[in-house]
């Protein structure tokens, strides 16, 4: 299954194009200034990593068919993963009181259903 990023920089180019191409797409941190932007203080976001806002990516029938998705699959608590065990190469999941979002993850049955495409 393709990746959104494969090789380093990929991420970052990926989110360029997004803000080159996407009108409605207002971004709060990105990890570098714009040629031009040579004053961290007076730029119109913040250094750090890649946040953007995308105003109507999805239709309100989309957003809809997306939330219905969730249910259907079951949301959960969200989760975070542990330090790789040295030994073993895994992780676990933990939860954390302050982290209260839930989630559902889009797999199978989702990836073919026709919103998704």
């Amino acid at each position: 299954e393709p990746v959104a990023w494969e090789k380093p920089g990929d991420l970052n180019r990926m989110f360029e194009r997004i803000v080159a191409t996407y009108d409605k797409v207002k971004v709060i941190s990105r990890p570098n200034l714009l040629p031009g932007d040579e004053d961290e203080e007076a730029a119109p976001y913040l250094l750090g990593p890649w946040i953007v806002s995308l105003d109507d990516f999805l239709t309100p029938e989309e957003a809809q068919r997306w939330i219905e998705i969730g249910a259907e699959m079951g949301y959960e608590r969200s989760t975070t993963e542990s330090e790789v065990d040295e030994e073993t190469g895994e992780t676990e999941d933990e939860v954390y009181e302050e982290r209260t979002s839930t989630n559902a993850w889009c797999e199978r049955k989702c990836q073919q259903d026709p919103v998704s495409q």
